[in-house]
């Protein structure tokens, strides 16, 4: 009995591991760490931020897409008078 318990307990010990430094394997290639000086990152954003020719153009619409957005007008509610 005591043999079973310490096969089960090694086998769910070196489960374990495997599965703790595969999520690390993976988690690393996933997300490179990347060492940049503070100066180089900074050069990056604003060359990303000012480049003119990479940047998308954003249209401008006068209409209102959908119907919703028209203001309805007011009705004015005068109740029936019983006879």
């Amino acid at each position: 009995m005591t043999e079973i318990l310490v096969k089960v307990g090694f086998g769910l010990v070196i489960f374990f591991i495997a599965i703790y430094y595969g999520t690390k394997y993976l988690a690393s290639k996933a997300h490179p760490l990347v060492e940049q000086k503070p100066e180089q990152l900074a050069q990056q954003i604003e060359e990303e931020l000012f480049n003119v020719e990479e940047r998308e153009v954003v249209k401008e619409e006068t209409k209102p897409e959908f119907p919703i957005d028209k203001p309805k007008k007011k009705r004015k509610y005068y109740p029936k008078k019983k006879k």
